[in-house]
């Protein structure tokens, strides 16, 4: 059986700052950034017109070992989130979605 993929190698696929994803087919905006030259790392999701959050901090110190703390939530959660979310294509060019624009003359 492979070791578990570190949490913060996880994080790692979220892009820093803001992000729209889809988890559990549902629409979730979340937020990464790193501090103390990359030895703190957090995550906040909350998913978009729903209840869902998603919250925690890993913690990388000067003896190499990842400390992972959620935020008052299940560590299951939290990595079934971080292992579970795709991300959301980006708009088309002009804001447009699904078709052409309309003619208005």
């Amino acid at each position: 059986m492979p070791a578990p993929t570190p949490v913060s190698d996880m994080l790692a696929r979220l892009p820093l700052g803001w992000s729209e994803v889809r988890y559990r087919g549902r629409r979730w905006s979340v937020t990464r950034s790193v501090q103390v030259g990359g030895r703190s790392q957090k995550v906040l999701a909350h998913e978009l017109g729903g209840t869902g959050l998603v919250s925690a901090n890993v913690y990388v110190p000067d003896d190499g070992v990842e400390r992972f703390r959620p935020c008052e939530m299940p560590a299951e959660e939290v990595v079934a989130f971080l292992e579970g979310w795709v991300p959301v294509a980006a708009p088309s060019a002009g804001g447009m979605t699904g078709g052409a624009a309309a003619d208005v003359t």
